[in-house]
């Protein structure tokens, strides 16, 4: 082997060596709290690896659930876990966006419904025509649930009507969702209702009897 070789040779060991050295002593207690030759302790390195834990409080949202969640912050640079990962939802379509007109008689009731997947979401508002006031039940139920039961969202008009309303909903089961409401006029009104979002189909059960 020439000289130029063998300095070549011993430049490249040598770099070995370092790099050894590095991670041993630098890299291994700074980044991952290994102290093998206990030089990290002495010099101060392994308090670079101690960072405090710190926690934030994020709430769950998803149906205006309130519940708040503490979460510990990871390693700089990670991402903090969410408490409930269905406040993202990518759709595989673009969302609908649709206008209904829902015709009711003085003192008639009518029904309609959203039908949703378990976690889909709808941004909504109604409008009764002329100044209307109407009673407005907005729940839901399931598919395979007794006719009588539901859940119930939201309740508007019991004393003196309501002529309009708008919100959101994330739904927690697979089912129908919707809103009954009765003409508490008598004079002929049209519930004007938006829906944007995500939602399969709806069904518009027309002039409900009995009232």
């Amino acid at each position: 082997m020439n000289k130029k070789n063998q300095k070549l040779s011993r430049s490249i060991f040598l770099a070995i060596i370092l790099a050894i050295v590095v991670l041993f002593i630098v890299i291994l207690p700074t980044e991952y709290g290994i102290d093998p030759t206990g030089l990290g302790e002495k010099i101060g390195l392994n308090d670079l690896n101690n960072i405090d834990t710190v926690s934030i409080q994020i709430p769950d949202v998803i149906g205006s659930n309130l519940d708040t969640d503490t979460i510990e912050i990871p390693s700089p640079g990670e991402p903090i876990p969410l408490p409930n990962p269905n406040v993202y939802q990518e759709g595989l379509a673009i969302p609908k966006s649709e206008i209904y007109e829902i015709n009711m008689g003085p003192f008639e009731a009518s029904e309609f419904k959203a039908i949703m997947r378990s976690d889909q979401m709808i941004i909504f508002s109604w409008q009764a025509s002329d100044q209307g006031l109407v009673y407005s039940d907005f729940h839901g139920h399931g598919p395979d649930w007794p006719s009588s039961s539901f859940v119930r969202y939201q309740e508007h008009g019991t004393i003196e009507g309501i002529n309009n309303t708008q919100g959101s909903l994330v739904a927690s089961f697979d089912g129908e969702h919707g809103w009954f409401w009765l003409n508490l006029n008598d004079y002929p009104i049209t519930i004007t209702l938006k829906l944007d979002g995500y939602y399969d189909d709806t069904i518009d059960y027309g002039i409900l009897p009995g009232y």
